[in-house]
Parts: structure tokens; C-alpha cells; sequence
């Protein structure tokens, strides 16, 4: 079973539509009341407000862009790309938005900065918030993406494969760490610490630090992953919490990789090529999935990861057990 071409360019211009749209709303918006009461607003606060809107809106919209560009081949990333930029645009364009209007009859103050947004309140992200969700959410169901393609045919000969028997039951678990996200991991969760006591030491802002802390968490959590094979197709748990279930339906066939990829890891939607987990060394399990993608993962038993994938691929698509 393949997409219908059609509906996959259908459905692709729509994601650029979901994608671009809060852009150039973005863009337009807080310009326009700026224009509409220029006589109204100090001149250097309208010539910043209305300077940031367009710089803020043209940057993110490259962005999307170009990513949109990279994830041809992919309408689950596109789909992400869309719903992340129309998000990000929905809440800097509502503050934007809310500051400008409260630039109108405003006195100018003595000395501007960052041209005058210095001078918004706090409060204005807020409502930027709740309008980001509720364009995100939009978003995502607008730039829903077809149904992967099933496969049918049962891997090639010579491929690794087990023998199973009609109703046997069998399970593959193995672990890895993933040593660049520790590499990366460490430093920035330090960093963070380390700001984070400079801040509270002379009443900075923490902000910084919680960036550099969450990323930093965040990078050492996807460090430690687990593989489960069973019944229900393979399944990738990153720091024990998060699961991430490939259905047989959806493997062409399972390979053992002499080398392991670098370049791959976690999530899902974070490569246009492939995902997984690998360490960069030693042999690994390769899928390949019917979206055109693989699926890595990096460990000393790959041939029998790969030969239990395929052995319940040759008894689901031969309907038999095989020699």
C-alpha cells in the first residue's frame, strides 16, 4: 500500500500554508496598528516596534523555510516544523501585538532600549501563551500527514532470520548509553548550576540558567536508551520513560550494520534519514522502515536483534514458518 500522490502534495502545501501563514501574520499584525496610530506613538518607539516585528518574523521564517526544504522526504517532521513555527509566531506576534498597543499615547521615555520593548510588561507573554497553544494545537491537526505505506513482502533470502514456530513468542531487550549526549549533556546542566548560583548570588535573572539546566537534563536523559523486541514490533525507551513503538507493519526488513552510524538518535521526528540510538562504534541492528527512513540501534547482539525482526516478519507476511 502506497500514499496517493495527490494527497501527499495536498497535504505538504498545507503544512507550508499552516507553516507560513502565522509568519506573515506575525509580520503584519503589529505593523499595521503601528501605521494606523503612528502620529500617536513616540517616533523611535514605532520605528523599533515595528523593526522587531519584521526582523523577528523574517528570522523565524527562514527558519521554517529552510526546514520545511530539509524534510521533503518526511511529512511527520514537516508536520513538526509547521506546528513548532506557527506556535512560536502566535506568541511573539501577540506580544509584539499587546506592545504596541500599549505604545499608543504613551510618553516617551527618557532613555529607550531594546526599542522600548524593555518597556512592556511581563503579563504581555502570557496571553502570548495561551494563543500559541491554541494555534499549535490548530496547526497539528491542520497539517495531519497520511498513513505510512504497509509492508507485505517478507525479507529477502539471506537476509539474518530466526526459525519461529506459528505461536512462538519470543523477546530481544538490550541497553546503550549514548556517549555524545552525555558529552554534551554534562557541561550545559554544569553551566546551568553555575549560573544559576551566580544568579542567586547577586539577584540576576535565572533564566539563562534554567535554559542551559534544561538542556543540559534534557541531553543526559536521551544518553541511556533500551531496545525491546516482542510481539508488538520494536520499541526504542529513552531514560525509561519515554517509548517510541515501530509496528511490524511499518519494517521492510532488519539488517545488521558492521559499523554504527554516528549521526543518529532520538527522537522519532529528529532526522530526515533515520533515528534511534547509536554510539558511533561497534555493530548495531538497522531497520528499514517504509517511510523511507531507518531505525539504529547500536549493540554487540545485532545479528540476533536483526534475525528475531526478521523471523516474525517472514511468519507474519508467509503466514507460515519458515526453514
Amino acid at each position: 500500500m502506497h500514499p496517493n500522490p495527490d494527497t501527499g502534495r495536498s497535504g505538504r502545501g498545507r503544512r507550508w500554508l499552516v507553516a507560513l501563514i502565522p509568519v506573515v501574520l506575525m509580520a503584519t499584525i503589529p505593523s499595521a496598528i503601528a501605521l494606523s496610530y503612528q502620529s500617536r506613538i513616540a517616533e523611535q518607539m514605532f520605528k523599533g516596534a515595528v523593526m522587531v516585528s519584521l526582523l523577528v518574523a523574517f528570522l523565524i521564517g527562514a527558519t521554517t523555510l529552510v526546514a520545511l526544504v530539509n524534510y521533503q522526504r518526511s511529512a511527520a517532521l514537516q508536520r513538526q516544523t509547521a506546528t513548532s513555527s506557527a506556535a512560536i509566531s502566535a506568541l511573539f506576534g501577540t506580544y509584539a501585538t499587546l506592545h504596541v498597543v500599549s505604545l499608543v499615547d504613551a510618553p516617551a521615555p527618557a532613555e529607550i532600549s531594546w526599542f522600548g520593548l524593555a518597556q512592556a510588561p511581563g503579563w504581555f507573554w502570557l496571553p502570548g501563551i495561551a494563543v500559541a497553544a491554541a494555534v499549535a494545537a490548530l496547526a497539528w491537526a491542520l497539517g495531519r500527514t497520511e498513513a505510512l505505506p504497509v509492508a507485505t513482502e517478507a525479507p529477502p533470502l539471506g537476509a539474518p532470520a530466526l526459525r519461529l514456530a506459528p505461536r512462538q513468542k519470543a523477546m530481544f531487550a538490550a541497553t546503550t548509553w549514548v556517549r555524545a549526549n552525555l558529552l554534551m549533556g554534562v557541561p550545559m546542566a554544569a553551566v546551568g548550576l553555575a549560573l544559576a548560583v551566580v544568579g542567586v548570588t547577586n539577584n540576576q535573572a535565572l533564566f539563562p540558567a534554567l535554559i542551559f539546566a534544561a538542556v543540559g537534563v534534557l541531553n543526559i536523559g536521551q544518553a541511556y536508551a533500551q531496545l525491546l523486541i516482542d510481539e508488538r514490533g520494536v520499541t526504542l525507551v529513552i531514560a525509561g520513560i519515554v517509548r517510541s513503538t515501530t509496528p511490524y507493519q511499518h519494517i521492510s526488513q532488519a539488517d545488521v550494520l558492521p559499523t554504527s552510524p554516528p549521526t543518529v538518535s532520538f527522537p522519532p521526528s529528529g532526522s530526515d534519514r533515520g533515528w534511534g540510538a547509536s554510539t558511533g562504534r561497534g555493530p548495531a541492528l538497522g531497520l528499514r522502515l517504509t517511510d523511507g527512513r531507518a531505525f539504529v540501534f547500536s549493540t554487540g547482539e545485532a545479528e540476533m536483534a536483526a534475525g528475531l525482526v526478521n523471523g516474525y516478519l517472514h511468519r507474519e507476511r508467509n503466514h507460515a514458518d519458515h526453514d
